[in-house]
């Protein structure tokens, strides 16, 4: 016995297979491809019904909408905005729409117009928003998918896809080429040796007794 045999005997940390270990890795894989999938899958097919996405970028909305996840808005008249609904809007001066909760609505000099926090930040915007025309307003957001967003539409992230698209179309081949060729290595029996088989056969079944 070996000294790596003995200690496999003794208790020691038993060997992983390679069938095992391949079997692990690839179903890893398929479970991260998987969720990614579906989180792309989730922010890009609405916008096919008229829905858009605004990846979050900061935190001052807390919980509920963390920074990386992906905010899925749609298009509504802002007359129908309601106390507590998240909206998307354009400060001025700011580059990127804001998006935050509408904490309080009032009518000023016949314009209705909304006063706006992040729920993380302690005091309301500073500017107060006008309910006018039309504008976004927050369906669901779906955590971690910015991020994976941002990958994917970076030249990284292409080439990353392309690569792993081609490394599981070339693994499928593979197992499908080392199937087929344990099938042709499996032995036959031959001529001789299946005729005794069918003849052992015969000899079996005529020693059953006859139905009645």
């Amino acid at each position: 016995m070996s000294l790596i045999e003995g200690r496999t005997a003794l208790g020691g940390p038993p060997s992983v297979a390679p069938g095992m270990l391949r079997l692990a890795v690839r179903a890893g894989v398929v479970m991260v491809a998987s969720v990614i999938t579906c989180a792309l899958l989730a922010v890009t097919l609405p916008a096919f019904a008229g829905y858009h996405n605004l990846t979050v970028t900061g935190g001052s909305m807390g919980s509920a909408l963390p920074t990386g996840s992906v905010a899925v808005t749609r298009t509504i008249d802002f007359r129908d905005v309601h106390v507590g609904d998240i909206i998307a809007f354009q400060r001025p001066g700011a580059g990127v729409p804001v998006v935050h909760r509408v904490v309080d609505i009032r009518d000023v000099d016949g314009a209705r117009t909304a006063a706006t926090r992040g729920d993380a930040n302690a005091t309301d915007d500073p500017e107060t928003l006008v309910l006018a025309g039309r504008g976004d307003r927050v369906v669901y957001h779906v955590p971690w998918a910015g991020y994976a967003l941002v990958f994917v539409r970076s030249p990284g992230g292409i080439v990353a896809l392309t690569l792993l698209a081609a490394a599981t179309w070339l693994a499928r081949d593979l197992t499908r080429s080392r199937t087929a060729t344990r099938a042709h290595a499996m032995p036959r029996p031959h001529a001789g040796e299946a005729g005794a088989l069918r003849a052992v056969a015969v000899r079996e079944v005529s020693r059953l007794p006859a139905a009645v």
